[in-house]
């Protein structure tokens, strides 16, 4: 199935028969894969609370690694993603740009600049 931009233009599809959400978690799919790594879509969901709410809201981290630690991609770390991570049951963590960054340039490396568009 081919990839698909939605209206705020955020790359999406499936590759590989995986989903991905972001380029960012789709240059993470293709790293993974290149390297033999394992690389797992979490579908789990887990509950959280947030501001003054006494209802839980739910929450679903992007991966799980090897070692099963969760990884959730954020480009913004806000108060709502912290809140997520300070009562995440299990270990986790946050990548943001500066953790992305070797995926990110592995990929213009081994696909050129227009690699999100390749894919």
């Amino acid at each position: 199935m081919p990839s698909a931009r939605n209206y705020h233009n955020v790359k999406r599809g499936y590759w590989n028969g995986k989903w991905y959400d972001s380029s960012w978690e789709l240059a993470l799919l293709v790293y993974f894969h290149d390297h033999n790594m394992e690389l797992t879509r979490n579908t789990k969901e887990f509950k959280y609370f947030f501001g003054r709410s006494k209802r839980p809201q739910w929450y679903r981290p992007d991966f799980i690694l090897e070692d099963g630690t969760y990884v959730e991609i954020k480009g913004i770390k806000d108060r709502r993603s912290m809140a997520k991570m300070s009562q995440f049951p299990f270990p986790i963590q946050m990548w943001g740009a500066r953790e992305m960054k070797p995926y990110l340039d592995y990929m213009k490396q081994q696909y050129g600049d227009d690699w999100a568009d390749k894919f």
